[in-house]
């Protein structure tokens, strides 16, 4: 099955997410019984919509927008908010340079082939072999277990001895046009990807992803932010404990800038 047959992507024990054409809805412990977040992708309205929604008798819902932003002021600063995702995600990023690739003990194996678009093959292909389905329409990402750990590396080191014919110099790999693949610097056996923004392109490990929700939200929003979006939340929370009706509730909407500050 590809990863949007899926109904349900459980991260953990603690968050669940579900991925749909036109929006993405998630939940978790963080949430009461029958709470959860709606991220709209405003394919219609033209604003990118997270709102907190309750569910009430008779298959209504309340709901509370948490913050809009115009797809336009998104469009317009991509790049930069591209570079603060990743600045937020990947562990150690900047210490990851071209020089630890570029020398004689390296080499790397481009994870492709002329059939299928590496992202595509690479993502099935995770789902097969590292991911656990809780069932036949879920999946269980549960990335702090040591059978993920142990899955994770011997996922790394199967790449290595399969494509090892294939095994590029270091120096090319500025050159290619690949997403992900696999890093042979000595005896170590890791994955890793490319991430084109602009002009630029930066490399990082997969072994240098911060998968805390929280943690990268944090680093991602700045401190001012984050307390503003942490406050509407749990106001949020507290009027809709409240509500027993469908009710209309004051938007918040972000203007953002292209400045990457």
């Amino acid at each position: 099955m590809e990863l949007s047959e899926y109904k349900r992507i459980a991260i953990g024990e603690n968050w669940w997410l579900s991925i749909q054409p036109d929006k993405m809805v998630f939940g978790g412990t963080f949430l009461p019984d029958g709470f959860h977040c709606t991220f709209a992708y405003g394919l219609k309205s033209g604003f990118i919509d997270l709102h907190l929604s309750k569910d009430l008798p008779n298959n209504r819902k309340a709901h509370f927008p948490i913050v809009r932003i115009s797809t336009k002021d998104i469009l317009d600063c991509l790049n930069p908010l591209k570079l603060r995702l990743l600045n937020a995600a990947l562990i150690g990023l900047d210490e990851v340079s071209e020089e630890f690739f570029i020398n004689d003990s390296v080499g790397f194996i481009p994870l492709h082939d002329e059939n299928q678009p590496v992202d595509q093959r690479f993502i099935q292909e995770v789902i097969d072999e590292l991911i656990v389905p809780k069932s036949r329409r879920k999946l269980n990402i549960d990335y702090k277990s040591n059978d993920f750990e142990s899955k994770a590396k011997k996922f790394a080191e199967k790449y290595a001895e399969k494509y090892n014919e294939k095994l590029q110099k270091a120096e090319r790999i500025k050159d290619m046009n690949f997403g992900t693949g696999v890093l042979i610097k000595k005896d170590l056996k890791r994955m890793f990807l490319k991430i084109s923004i602009g002009d630029t392109y930066r490399i990082f490990l997969l072994d240098s992803i911060d998968l805390d929700h929280i943690s990268v939200l944090k680093k991602f929003l700045g401190k001012d932010l984050f307390e503003l979006l942490s406050s509407r939340f749990k106001e949020g929370l507290e009027k809709l404990k409240e509500t027993t009706e469908p009710k209309e509730f004051e938007d918040l909407v972000l203007k953002l800038s292209s400045s990457s500050d």
